[in-house]
């Protein structure tokens, strides 16, 4: 299933002409019926098929007040006004602006520290992000037909 409920999605491509005012409308996944591949969102009642919505991914500007933030270390944190305290100290402070040390896609800025991703956000006991980091197996005739150009694999 490409999406579960809770999910943000973009309106691509409407299949009903009367539903071509909603294009590009962002929307919550209320309802998932996983085997007609059917999405009913909070904004309109009308049944959405797979292929007429794209997945929105979560940003910082989707952090609201009290969220907790799980990193990928374990710690816990929680959202307030553009900050985000752990309950232990952490780099002298108990608080860090988020702005300051987060990419916008909840990466921490400086790679060497990757244990600081957010890796999940929980509002009011419901996960409304978890990072997804399977690992896709591929063929190097998979890998150069993906990147438009051949590839040579070499060892470091």
């Amino acid at each position: 299933m490409k999406f579960k409920v809770g999910d943000r999605a973009k309106i691509v491509n409407p299949k009903q002409e009367g539903d071509f005012k909603y294009k590009n409308d962002i929307v919550t996944i209320k309802h998932a019926n996983e085997f007609f591949r059917i999405y009913c969102v909070e904004e309109n009642d009308r049944p959405w098929g797979e292929d007429e919505l794209a997945k929105v991914e979560f940003t910082l500007n989707d952090l609201q007040f009290a969220d907790i933030l799980t990193l990928r270390n374990g710690e816990r944190y929680v959202y307030a006004d553009g900050y985000i305290y752990g309950e232990e100290e952490c780099y002298g402070s108990d608080a860090d602006n988020v702005r300051e040390y987060y990419n916008d896609d909840l990466t921490y800025e400086d790679r060497d520290y990757i244990k600081y991703d957010i890796m999940k956000v929980e509002r009011t006991g419901q996960v409304v992000f978890e990072r997804d980091e399977t690992i896709k197996e591929m063929t190097l005739e998979e890998v150069c037909k993906e990147l438009g150009y051949d590839v040579k694999i070499i060892k470091e």
